[in-house]
């Protein structure tokens, strides 16, 4: 995608887009096109439409091609991961050597995942909301996942949100009274 694409996302009450409601304009980061719209902003649109233009892309209408575009409801939890939470970028690549002493490689594709994470003081609310969440998923749906952006980890939305699943079920315990600590974690899919 070059620098000079126009890329808009608009959304309508009614299939007609020569003058829609909302039209965002949306940028390029080296992860992909990321955007979060709160309930205000999409205001409960029916019809969406996607426009992409690029006219220095060499490769013409074939040079792009989408991976995940996802437009629907969301979670958030009231409380945000804890600090101390791991992300590794795991790389199943092999390097195998042959009898002459070549090293040949089977490359494969890496992924993240997100270990080490908890999420203290958690509501029950919140708790019945990540079980039937793991209920609805379990271990083979995947899912998009955003770690705040606002707790100042990382500059680039696209570092800590990412298409998961769950590695394992969630893991919750008692504080007290209606209060929780769930540890979790995420992998990469691909």
């Amino acid at each position: 995608i070059s620098e000079s694409a126009t890329i808009t996302l608009k959304g309508n009450n009614l299939n007609d887009f020569t003058s829609p409601p909302l039209t965002i304009t949306l940028s390029v980061s080296p992860g992909g096109i990321l955007r979060f719209l709160d309930d205000a902003a999409t205001n409960g649109y029916r019809f969406w439409k996607f426009e992409f233009e690029d006219m220095l892309n060499p490769s013409g209408p074939e040079g792009f091609s989408f991976g995940y575009l996802y437009l629907g409801d969301h979670t958030v939890l009231s409380r945000n991961i804890s600090t101390g939470f791991q992300k590794t970028i795991k790389d199943p690549s092999a390097a195998r050597e042959s009898e002459s002493g070549a090293i040949y490689y089977d490359k494969k594709i890496r992924y993240t995942i997100f270990s080490n994470s908890s999420i203290s003081y958690l509501s029950k609310d919140d708790r019945d909301t990540m079980e039937q969440l793991f209920f609805d998923y379990g271990t083979f749906t995947p899912f998009f996942i955003s770690i705040d952006p606002e707790l100042c980890i990382s500059n680039d939305l696209y570092d800590l949100t990412k298409y998961v699943t769950f590695q394992d079920s969630p893991t919750f315990v008692h504080i007290k009274g209606e209060l929780f600590s769930m540890s979790i974690s995420f992998r990469e899919a691909q």
